[in-house]
């Protein structure tokens, strides 16, 4: 197989591929996303992708697979938001910055003792924006989590529309308004 765009290819057949980013996913995805792989040929799923952090990934690594790709770390998050169809991440400001940015359809599992309750509040606004699905941790545990993506990856005009609405609220312009306006506070500063 080989990823092209988006896609696996396997032979002639384009099949979707999932990115599970954030260690403290990996044992849900391993667990699951084999699940939803193997299980479901009939949406053909092409694999998933899990990062563990370098501290877990001796235990994890024999768990690779035809379907599953387990790394110890990814360097180059832009390839791997660039190859995969979907998104299962926490929803911290920099994950849902990047994941806008790419215009990527997600499921966001927001920490649940993150301060201020800051990463559901992130993740809420861009479900409201059409942008992403969310699970909460607590339902990490049933089969409904395995439901949720399998829906999603079989309505490709969800997936699509979620693409849009990414868009639609990204801020790739962010950063430089940012460096923009500390330089404007550096020069005012030395004026005085």
């Amino acid at each position: 197989y080989a990823h092209v765009g988006n896609t696996l290819h396997v032979g002639c057949v384009e099949l979707p591929v999932i990115l599970v980013a954030g260690p403290v996913l990996v044992d849900w995805g391993i667990s699951h996303s084999h699940v939803v792989c193997q299980k479901n040929n009939d949406i053909g799923v092409g694999g998933a992708s899990c990062s563990t952090g370098e501290k877990e990934y001796e235990k994890y690594k024999n768990f690779k697979n035809n379907f599953l790709k387990i790394k110890p770390y990814i360097s180059d998050m832009a390839s791997a938001y660039a190859s995969s169809d979907l998104i299962i991440s926490r929803s911290g400001a920099l994950t849902c910055s990047e994941i806008t940015i790419c215009n990527k359809p997600s499921i966001l599992i927001p920490l649940p003792f993150s301060a201020g309750n800051h990463q559901l509040k992130n993740a809420e606004a861009l479900n409201r924006a059409g942008a992403c699905e969310i699970l909460l941790e607590k339902e990490l545990s049933n089969f409904n989590s395995i439901h949720k993506i399998i829906q999603i990856l079989r309505n490709k005009k969800k997936l699509e529309l979620m693409q849009k609405n990414c868009k639609k609220i990204s801020k790739p312009e962010a950063a430089m308004k940012i460096v923009d306006q500390v330089m404007m506070l550096i020069k005012w500063t030395l004026k005085k």
